[in-house]
């Protein structure tokens, strides 16, 4: 395959051989996959800043699906600025890109999720609250691992009226008449207002989102929440959603 312009965010990167690193980036064009950038460890290096964790821009790179990619320059590439330097929205944002990273296979074309990773860390760096970014980014996540729950009606009658709660048993929200036929270990432990807010972070477009103010006992039941439905639908516990929890842990009061 010829060389390509490609926008695209980097999110990880390892040292190879002597001179060397290889990078991992999510493409718009070309979705998730390893290239090589050579000499970038050399001090005179012109590629080294360029792909740096979270920066982004435009790569020509040397497109081998089956074999390994070449970076080959860039042009207008820029940091995260306040991820970079901010280790709580670079912990959220480490984790962000570490879901996307497991939910596709390389090279598979992904635009809507590249453009949602990008919205979520453009967020976070402008200053939103990373929790609610990370929460509606989880959520909207779940279809691309083919687990979409059902959040606008009730799984069983598909009534979209009255209050709500959530089955991880169903995939999705049941209403009060049906919540007998459940066993309650399956529900989450959310209250049924609990189950509106989660319903209505689900359906946020993230280029739409401004300041949410939520409390913050309110944002840990919904993390926890949350991260139940990865781990009992997909067995899924990140080791950066590990110690993303661990971090912010102290911050609930």
């Amino acid at each position: 395959m010829n060389k390509q312009w490609v926008e695209g965010i980097v999110f990880k990167r390892q040292p190879y051989q002597e001179t060397d690193v290889l990078v991992r980036i999510f493409t718009q064009d070309y979705g998730l996959f390893t290239m090589i950038v050579k000499g970038a460890k050399r001090p005179k290096s012109k590629l080294n800043s360029s792909v740096l964790n979270f920066s982004y821009g435009h790569y020509l790179i040397d497109i081998k699906p089956n074999r390994i990619s070449r970076l080959n320059t860039t042009k207008k590439v820029t940091q995260f600025e306040t991820i970079i330097t901010d280790i709580e929205k670079s912990a959220y944002a480490t984790f962000l890109c570490d879901l996307a990273n497991h939910a596709f296979v390389d090279y598979q074309v992904e635009n809507d999720y590249y453009n949602l990773l990008k919205q979520a860390l453009l967020k976070i760096n402008e200053g939103k609250n990373p929790e609610i970014v990370m929460q509606i980014f989880q959520l909207k996540m779940l279809k691309a691992f083919g687990v979409a729950p059902e959040l606008k009606k009730c799984v069983i009658c598909h009534n979209t009226v009255g209050d709500f709660k959530y089955s991880i048993e169903k995939g999705g929200i049941l209403c009060q008449k049906h919540l007998s036929q459940i066993n309650n270990i399956q529900l989450l432990d959310l209250s049924v207002q609990e189950v509106s807010l989660l319903r209505t972070l689900a359906f946020v477009p993230l280029d739409k989102l401004n300041q949410v103010t939520i409390k913050l006992k309110t944002q840990s039941r919904l993390s926890k929440a949350i991260d139940r439905i990865y781990n009992e639908t997909l067995e899924m516990n990140l080791k950066s959603k590990q110690y993303l929890n661990q971090m912010t842990d102290w911050l609930i009061v």
